[in-house]
């Protein structure tokens, strides 16, 4: 038996205890004091960093992370058959000889590019991007909390102050979704995150939630922002006053100028701000105070490949991580910029990466973050959801040649796990499915009239 499915099924305080002792272990893991002060230190030095000793930076770390990753089948022969020299003085323009590195090369190389040094102090991590596609990769202690701390630096740049209490809209599972009275959230009291169960969320319970934030003197809210959005849309809908949020930050999705208004004519008093950022770790966007959007070059060898006019491929070299090296990685994401890429600090108008919609449930409940469904699918090449006009759902997949019925079995589970046993859906095969004009693939596409579509 699933596990989630005994979980669910215990009293919600037992859930609670369990709940937190999983996210305490995950907080001492993230924040552990003998390294934290050490690495936060090297951040704040890094962001005084001039152009030309961000270039310097980025070559010694470069050159280190060549060393390590030879060590690796994979990149052992990559560099000797496109001729990269790991002891030169100048290893940005050795990286420049490789060729830029799927997500697909990625999934059918695992074995080889694991530096078998690292992974034992290593936590493994799923992603599923834009695509769908699941993958599954190691990453080194150091670099999460590397990770963890360049963003609590930029949060601390808005006034956030570390460890304060939140009000988290995400997509993680932690109620059963057909649990009928509240609560409806779970308090994570090592991190004080009060973490909201989105599928609960809805016009019936959307009072009752927010009247649990306030009550809790909450005045940051972060999540994905299409689930924020839901949020807002039904505390538009019953006139709740949201006054008390003073700043929402987002991530893990693009944040669309429709999504914006309908936040800041909610959240009266409320600053947005919002940072890029994928598990491969290789690379960092954040808004300044200013409202700009950043490319941060000392978090990672980042590259922004023209794919369009005025749009760019995001292509990183995660310098951080040698349990799991990744050289001219595509994220599948892109951004757009109007103005010449070339100029410090780069600057971007849009990240136009991870842009995800909603469906809509019959009990009226609007679910997004669907790729969690696909999180743990490595055998799943790409995914497209489909909600036809009567409400039934069409799961589109490109499976690879390991797929096996086990592989179905855990994808079904994951779609009733996320939206419930009630719903009608399908699961289809195809060999592959259409992108855009611009190349990207529509995660979610829904043929529901606009006047079900959260506006």
């Amino acid at each position: 038996m699933d596990l989630f499915n005994i979980y669910k099924k215990l009293p919600y305080f037992v859930q609670f205890i369990i709940f937190n002792i999983k996210a305490y272990f995950i907080f001492k893991r993230r924040f552990k004091k003998s390294t934290v002060k050490k690495i936060y230190k090297s951040i704040i030095i890094e962001k005084k960093f001039n152009n030309s000793e961000i270039k310097e930076n980025n070559k010694v770390k470069l050159k280190k992370f060549f060393l390590e990753a030879n060590s690796t089948k994979f990149w052992n022969e990559k560099f000797k058959y496109h001729h990269v020299d790991i002891l030169s003085d100048d290893p940005i323009f050795e990286l420049s000889k490789l060729p830029i590195l799927t997500k697909h090369e990625v999934k059918k190389e695992y074995k080889n590019i694991v530096n078998n040094k690292y992974i034992k102090s290593s936590t493994i991590f799923n992603t599923s991007g834009t695509t769908g596609s699941g993958l599954s990769l190691p990453v080194t202690k150091y670099s999460e909390t590397y990770t963890w701390l360049n963003w609590w630096y930029y949060r601390k740049k808005h006034g956030i102050k570390f460890n304060e209490k939140c009000a988290v809209f995400a997509g993680l599972s932690f109620l059963d979704i057909n649990k009928r009275k509240p609560p409806y959230w779970m308090l994570e009291v090592s991190s004080n995150q009060f973490r909201i169960s989105t599928p609960h969320l809805n016009i019936n319970t959307v009072k009752i939630i927010s009247e649990k934030i306030k009550n809790e003197k909450i005045k940051w809210i972060h999540g994905n922002p299409s689930l924020i959005a839901v949020y807002a849309y039904l505390c538009k809908i019953k006139k709740i006053d949201m006054s008390n949020i003073k700043i929402i930050s987002i991530g893990a999705e693009s944040l669309l100028i429709n999504q914006k208004k309908l936040l800041q004519s909610v959240f009266l008093n409320s600053k947005i701000i919002q940072h890029y950022g994928q598990v491969e770790g290789v690379g960092f966007i954040y808004q300044n105070r200013l409202g700009e959007l950043i490319v941060d070059e000392n978090y990672t060898f980042i590259e922004l490949l023209e794919h369009q006019p005025t749009q760019y491929k995001i292509i990183g070299t995660n310098y951080h991580n040698f349990a799991f090296p990744l050289f001219r990685y595509d994220s599948g994401d892109l951004v757009k910029s109007i103005k010449k890429i070339e100029k410090r600090p780069i600057k971007i108008d849009e990240i136009d990466g991870r842009i995800e919609s909603t469906i809509l449930l019959k009990n009226g409940t609007k679910i997004s973050r669907l790729d969690f469904i696909f999180k743990d699918s490595n055998n799943v090449i790409e995914a497209q959801i489909i909600q036809r006009r009567n409400l039934k759902i069409d799961f589109k997949i490109v499976k690879s040649e390991n797929f096996t019925e086990k592989d179905e079995n855990q994808l079904i589970n994951q779609i009733e796990k996320k939206l419930g046993k009630n719903i009608e859906y399908e699961l289809i095969y195809v060999d592959k499915i259409n992108k855009t004009k611009n190349g990207k693939l529509r995660f979610v596409i829904s043929e529901l009239e606009n006047k079900n579509n959260l506006q």
